[in-house]
């Protein structure tokens, strides 16, 4: 069983932390433009802060931790099926993103989420998975007018 001291741990958050910065002065350069209008570098920008923000926070937890961490308690008892699904399920969803169009494409995956992953009930996961879909394409559609793939629905 392999531990892992404080120490090991300050020199990753510095090291992620010197990543968010690298990322969030590129993303300066690139314009995060403003709120209501956000440039290229706009979600790269707050990425690289947030990295920021959660590496300081692991560094200064360092100092209040004086035992060693235990590596091994991470990985173990890990059910690799729901990770290996979700990701058959993301590459399904990019692959079908632009024939279905965005709603239906969220729809089933959401749906498929709820109840294979979340095992759900089929009336709970159709219902928020109406939900959720319907509330991804307002914010999306009708609040930051983005466009989004029709697929065979004609609107």
């Amino acid at each position: 069983m392999e531990k892992v001291t404080p120490h090991w741990e300050r020199k990753t958050s510095l090291f992620w932390f010197a990543v968010g910065v690298f990322i969030a002065v590129k993303a300066y350069k690139l314009g995060i433009g403003a709120l209501s209008y956000p440039g290229p570098g706009f979600m790269f920008f707050g990425s690289g802060i947030l990295l920021c923000i959660f590496s300081t926070m692991v560094f200064v937890g360092t100092f209040h931790s004086k035992e060693k961490i235990d590596q091994r308690s991470l990985w173990a008892g890990l059910n690799w099926g729901n990770p290996i699904l979700i990701l058959i399920g993301l590459i399904l969803y990019a692959y079908l993103f632009d024939w279905l169009g965005f709603l239906i494409t969220c729809l089933l995956f959401t749906l498929f989420l709820l109840k294979v992953i979340g095992h759900m009930r089929w009336l709970g996961s159709i219902l928020n998975a109406c939900f959720i879909s319907l509330g991804a394409y307002f914010i999306f559609r009708v609040l930051l007018k983005c466009s989004l793939p029709k697929g065979i629905l004609p609107f």
